[in-house]
């Protein structure tokens, strides 16, 4: 974590807002974002912590554009 800071490579993150193994997940990517400005966060209001799962053609999508970027 103290490391984060430093980190200046392109970040994405996606996660689900419904997350019941990672509960506080949107609190916890506030303060990643704050370490990785950066980064591009994407939550998912209707999906849990296997988002692949819930939405894999939108997740791969996303893997996809974001590859092509960086």
């Amino acid at each position: 974590e103290a490391n984060l800071p430093s980190f200046k490579h392109p970040v994405q993150i996606l996660y689900g807002e419904k997350d019941k193994i990672l509960p506080k997940v949107g609190e916890t990517m506030q303060k990643v974002k704050e370490d990785l400005p950066q980064a591009n966060v994407i939550s998912y209001a209707d999906c849990g912590h296997f988002i692949q799962e819930d939405i894999p053609e939108e997740l791969g999508g996303r893997i996809k554009e974001f590859m092509k970027v960086t």
